[in-house]
């Protein structure tokens, strides 16, 4: 077995996973993350400190704490991955905890702090933690139920 700069194991007959995973692609593709959850942080940042738009319940999504949600799902998403080799539940936390300073500092920047903006935000955090325990549940189950193959 091949290993990727993330010590993951390739098996070697996948030629294309092996292209993928080693050399440049994948430093490409993990600085393209880092990028993102920058990017992504930003924007977080942004509309939570920036100036309220009296109109931001018009639009695509109507209510507040559904933009909430959807924006720390987001970025917790992004961060799990870019963050891959610390557990998923201490990115989370990091994650949330970024939201609850944001939440606190709004007042200064003339906003108000929302302790139900902060649930939004854990909701939109917890429900990747979901995810990613089913994901991992299934896997177990999955190679405890995979037949065995004799190997030569």
């Amino acid at each position: 077995m091949v290993q990727n700069k993330l010590n993951v194991p390739i098996p070697q007959s996948s030629r294309i996973r092996d292209k993928l995973f080693t050399g440049r692609i994948l430093s490409l593709l993990i600085w393209g993350a880092r990028a993102s959850l920058v990017v992504s942080a930003l924007f977080v940042i942004y509309f939570s400190l920036g100036p309220a738009d009296p109109m931001s319940d018009v639009g695509w999504i109507p209510w507040d704490k559904a933009k909430h949600y959807l924006a720390y799902f987001g970025l917790t998403v992004i961060a799990v991955l870019v963050f891959a080799h610390l557990p998923s539940f201490v990115v989370a936390a990091a994650v949330f905890a970024f939201g609850v300073a944001l939440e606190l500092m709004q007042p200064v920047f003339g906003r108000t702090f929302s302790v139900f903006d902060a649930i939004a935000n854990l909701s939109g955090v917890f429900s990747v933690l979901c995810i990613i325990a089913v994901a991992e549940i299934r896997l177990i189950l999955r190679s405890k139920t995979a037949p065995m193959h004799a190997n030569g």
